[in-house]
């Protein structure tokens, strides 16, 4: 029986079973993904920078769009 379960185990499995960290671009999509979708003439790049946990730094939106492109 072990041996039929090593044998039907895809690589995908090992993977999942890891915690991987996501990527900063994977983060920009998810959480900043409403920049690439607005209108550029609706977006207020003269907010106030602020700091990122994720990214350890102090963005606003215009930094955020800089990353995406």
């Amino acid at each position: 029986m072990e041996i039929l379960k090593k044998r039907n185990k895809t690589p995908s499995d090992d993977l999942i079973s890891q915690n991987i960290p996501i990527s900063k671009e994977v983060y920009l999509l998810n959480n900043y993904r409403w920049l690439l979708l607005k209108n550029q003439g609706h977006i207020d790049n003269q907010i106030k920078a602020k700091y990122n946990h994720k990214l350890k730094i102090y963005l606003n939106t215009y930094d955020y769009e800089k990353m995406f492109f």
